[in-house]
């Protein structure tokens, strides 16, 4: 019996991340297949908007298709988060997970959050400037507070498995 199916946990989280993975495929071929769709039916999608804003037509459709190409982006960089994130609880499943390339895992996971935070500024901005020509709100952005908790979380993992696996390789030698 393997250590995934002997830990319900790490078997759930496995499943779990794989979902998480397959939602930001899905999303970014979504937004992919959205961006012909957008422009081909933009007075039906995007008629209020264009009579309303002080833009022209092509400006609007502009900024409405960078906004999608960004989301692809964020989608691609969340996939690449739990890919890792996949790989390290792989690496727990088989008993071993203070090893350095977790540590380079947990690293890169810090530095996708960042790049993932960056790239959601400006498509926070074009939704609350869509949003401003509707009766809808605009976007709800819990504050950065805990982004960049998880950032520096991961950064801090990153090292503790790093010194882990030093301290390991160090016992080994000795022995």
């Amino acid at each position: 019996m393997s250590r995934l199916t002997k830990d319900p946990l790490l078997a759930f989280a496995q499943i779990l991340i794989v979902a998480f993975m397959s939602m930001a495929v899905v999303v970014a071929l979504g937004m992919l297949i959205g961006i012909p769709f957008a422009i081909i039916n933009r007075e039906e999608i995007f008629g209020e908007l264009l009579l309303q804003s002080n833009h022209s037509t092509t400006e609007v459709m502009a900024i409405i298709v960078a906004a999608f190409v960004l989301m692809i982006v964020m989608m691609g960089l969340w996939f690449k988060f739990l890919q890792n994130l996949l790989w390290i609880i792989n690496s727990v499943g088989k008993g071993d997970p203070f090893v350095p390339v977790n540590a380079d895992r947990l690293r890169n996971m810090g530095w996708t959050m960042v790049a993932l935070h960056l790239v959601a500024i400006p498509v926070v901005s074009i939704a609350g400037w869509v949003t401003s020509f509707t009766d809808h709100a605009g976007p709800n952005l819990d504050g950065p507070g805990s982004g960049i908790v998880l950032i520096v979380v991961l950064f801090v993992l990153s090292r503790v498995f790093k010194k882990g696996s030093e301290m390991r390789e160090d016992l080994e030698g000795t022995v």
